[in-house]
């Protein structure tokens, strides 16, 4: 046995694996072809699953982590976000949930804006929760969205919507499109600006 390395539970605990994942492991043992069988095979996916949840679970618990806001939001649905049967992410959906897109508290964080303010209202802060549940430029599609999710009265956090989209396959749609509409207009006042600010001369020898 090399020297400093626990063993018995404190191995457990170091290595992050409870006694439960030991017999999983087992069951994860390479098999020849036909020795498998329906079960086995059932069992196998399951175990994986079980792993793959839990290894997230942990990862998920660093407050290091960036993007703190999706972790709050999708962490507590951990197991059904992985288990659902529905809805692609999308490129719009994405920076909806992450934050990470034509949001000026992001574009500023990364040196492409001088400060957060909205381009779209005089709020001072334009994050995600500002254009989900604040910013007046996007109520006629927020009043859409509390319609096709049936949620007249409740706060729009990403919590809430996360836990929502999970319900039904209507209800992940609906606010889909919501990120399609909104982050879409949201890129292409960023493009419009980009151009604004780009040199006069530097346009002419673009267009030739």
């Amino acid at each position: 046995m090399r020297r400093g390395l626990p063993t018995g539970e404190n191995s457990s605990v170091v290595h992050g694996c409870c006694p439960e994942e030991k017999g999983l492991r087992e069951i994860l043992r390479p098999q020849r072809r036909d020795d498998w069988t329906r079960e086995s095979a059932a069992e196998i996916r399951n175990a994986e699953h079980f792993i793959l949840v839990r290894q997230w679970k942990l990862y998920l618990q660093n407050p290091r982590l960036w993007g703190l806001r999706t972790l709050r939001a999708v962490g507590p649905k951990l197991d059904e976000w992985l288990a659902r049967r529905w809805g692609s992410m999308g490129y719009h959906l994405s920076q909806m949930l992450t934050g990470h897109g034509s949001f000026n508290h992001y574009l500023h964080r990364i040196g492409k804006r001088l400060d957060e303010s909205c381009w779209h209202c005089d709020a001072e802060l334009d994050t995600v929760e500002h254009t989900i549940q604040e910013c007046p430029a996007w109520e006629e599609s927020r009043a859409l969205l509390r319609t096709r999710l049936r949620t007249p009265g409740e706060a729009l956090s990403l919590e809430y919507l996360v836990g929502a989209i999970l319900e039904s396959e209507e209800c992940w749609s609906a606010f889909l499109q919501f990120a399609r509409d909104v982050v879409g207009e949201k890129e292409e006042e960023e493009r419009r600006r980009e151009r604004m600010a780009d040199p006069p001369a530097l346009q002419e020898k673009d267009d030739s």
